[in-house]
């Protein structure tokens, strides 16, 4: 509910028509910046790693783990290249 303090509801209305009408932007000018967001919100891969990091990272320790299972990996891989480095 509305006080009105201006006299009439014909200047309320006219108020709220005049600061509404500012309010409603050209299109035209955002033209570019729509295209640019359509075109990286289509992008597969854009989606696909949206949906991978949403999905598989939602807590902070699944990254954790990710991270350490990642570390053990390359020290895994770094492990055999040495080792087969002496056998030859």
């Amino acid at each position: 509910m509305l006080l009105n303090y201006m006299g009439s509801d014909e200047a309320v209305a006219s108020l709220f028509n005049k600061m509404t009408s500012d309010l409603v932007p050209d299109r035209e000018i955002y033209r570019e910046v729509t295209e640019d967001i359509r075109g990286y919100c289509d992008n597969v891969w854009t989606t696909s790693i949206a949906k991978a990091y949403y999905t598989h990272f939602s807590t902070p320790w699944s990254i954790v783990a990710f991270l350490g299972a990642l570390i053990g990996l390359i020290f895994t891989a770094i492990q055999a290249y040495y080792s087969m480095q002496r056998k030859i």
